[in-house]
């Protein structure tokens, strides 16, 4: 993530305009802490997902195998659905870590409160 970083900065700073302004916007995005723990989940979630994913790509493919897999990747999902709430700790940790170290200030966006006796005219 964070060679990403830097390349995105070393192009925004490219005297071509609209290479350097895409390269800003996407790096603007990025470095949003509610971009950032998506980024994450979606990780964690991808990397459990990766060794099927490259088995069912493969020419050869072995159905038993593939099946081991499967159900290796159903197991770790359930295990993360129960444990929601203590992986969401741990992930949400390592994005702290990662936006101390950018210099990036995560902050819990603001609800709007809903209104019971709003007149209606």
């Amino acid at each position: 993530f964070d060679s990403i970083i830097d390349s995105l900065e070393t192009i925004s700073t490219w005297i071509n305009r609209e290479t350097s302004s895409k390269a800003s916007s996407i790096l603007f995005s990025l470095k949003q802490g509610e971009t950032l723990l998506p980024i994450h989940i979606l990780a964690k979630v991808f990397s459990l997902s990766m060794p099927l994913s490259r088995q069912l790509q493969k020419e050869d493919i072995d159905l038993s195998i593939s099946m081991e897999l499967a159900d290796n990747v159903m197991s770790a999902v359930c295990s993360l659905r129960t444990n929601a709430a203590e992986e969401f700790k741990i992930i949400y940790g390592d994005v702290e870590k990662k936006c101390e170290s950018l210099g990036i200030i995560i902050s819990i966006p603001r609800l709007a409160i809903n209104r019971t006796n709003r007149l209606n005219i």
